[in-house]
């Protein structure tokens, strides 16, 4: 049954302003899929450092966009907002080397086990589309960090603070094609937002956001 707009916008203004417990970080919805991870301040990409090659203790660097295999990242959701990053290189997942919560820890490549080292959360900034990746380790308070804030290729990549500094942004671009990122909001009577909105609300259907005073189905891909 189809709701109204303003009946629809008015219980979420009414939930929006009650006081709700919190139990920590909340992560951004990504799906599963392969993904181009971006540093959108300096528009490199976050890769497998060629002097290292997909194996267990490879590093982790930006560079220029290539968009080849050392580029290229799986994203499974492991529950409870959290995410695990597998190489399309083999069966290597990134990795917080020693599991450590430490600034300056270095963030590589390790053998894939889904362990506490290997699993982290995206978490929104100001900017839209932009995320930091925090650390399970650091129970999220520290995040991917290009390294002294430098933009050249082959700057490494390692665990810092999350101060959300445009060094710890990143953008996820999708890397495979999605069947199934069709307009599922077009059989329910409104046609899908036309970019990525923030969720205003959501139901069994899915994530809806507002566009000239109307609802519109934000499409699977989106975060």
């Amino acid at each position: 049954m189809r709701i109204s707009f303003v009946t629809l916008l008015s219980a979420f203004c009414a939930i929006a302003s009650a006081a709700t417990p919190t139990s920590g970080p909340k992560g951004a919805q990504l799906k599963d899929g392969w993904y181009f991870i971006k540093n959108p301040e300096s528009g490199k990409y976050l890769q497998v450092s060629a002097a290292t090659n997909g194996s267990s203790g490879g590093n982790l660097v930006i560079s220029k966009g290539t968009k080849d295999q050392g580029q290229k990242w799986k994203v499974t959701n492991v529950g409870k907002g959290l995410v695990t990053f597998t190489t399309a290189l083999g069966d290597y997942m990134i990795d917080v080397s020693g599991g450590k919560n430490e600034n300056g820890t270095n963030v590589q490549l390790y053998n894939a086990y889904g362990g506490d080292a290997q699993q982290f959360m995206i978490l929104k900034t100001t900017q839209e589309n932009v995320y930091t990746i925090g650390t399970k380790v650091s129970y999220f308070d520290k995040a991917l960090d290009i390294e002294g804030m430098r933009t050249e290729d082959g700057t490494n990549v390692l665990q810092w603070t999350n101060e959300m500094k445009p060094n710890q942004g990143w953008s996820f671009e999708r890397a495979d094609d999605d069947d199934d990122d069709d307009c599922w909001s077009d059989v329910l009577g409104y046609s899908c937002c036309s970019k990525c909105l923030e969720a205003v609300y959501e139901d069994q259907d899915g994530k809806w956001g507002v566009e000239k005073g109307d609802w519109c189905g934000i499409l699977p891909h989106c975060i």
